[in-house]
């Protein structure tokens, strides 16, 4: 199936969500999960099948069978945590941008509030691109949440 300019248009946000799911292949700290909103099912299943039949450097891309609490289907990518996937989700958004007729991107991030230029610099700024940086953050946050807790038990 090919999918023509404008075909998904008004059917997806312009909002990414950046590692607010945990991933289906791996732990946290190895794969960066980006999720793409929608409001139907069946053009989640379309991109979902665009992205993998295309020559995207990815771990996994799936769609929702469920709407959430919310009514919103997903479509998520999964990419090994390195530093290119800003580069490689450019890629993909470039090739997406005339089916969903979406050129400005913004990205909520895990652990940040609010919504964000989806940009190089934003990106290098919120998102740990390092496992072991991750496992570090994340863990010790963790740790610290877990301790305030016990502690007012």
């Amino acid at each position: 199936m090919s999918l023509r300019q404008h075909e998904l248009k008004n059917l997806f946000s312009n909002v990414i969500l950046v590692d607010k799911f945990r991933p289906k292949i791996g732990k946290d700290e190895n794969i960066i999960v980006i999720a793409f909103k929608c409001i139907q099912q069946m053009p989640t299943k379309d991109l979902e099948q665009f992205i993998q039949n295309g020559p995207y450097d990815i771990l996994d891309v799936e769609s929702t069978e469920s709407i959430d609490k919310d009514g919103i289907y997903y479509v998520f990518i999964e990419f090994k945590r390195k530093d290119d996937v800003y580069n490689k989700l450019v890629d993909i958004l470039a090739d997406i941008a005339k089916i969903v007729d979406i050129k400005d991107w913004v990205m909520e991030v895990y652990k940040h509030s609010g919504e964000h230029e989806l940009s190089e610099e934003n990106w290098g700024n919120m998102v740990i691109s390092s496992p072991k940086i991750y496992s570090q953050v994340h863990v010790t946050k963790e740790a610290v949440e877990r301790v305030k807790f016990l502690n007012n038990y």
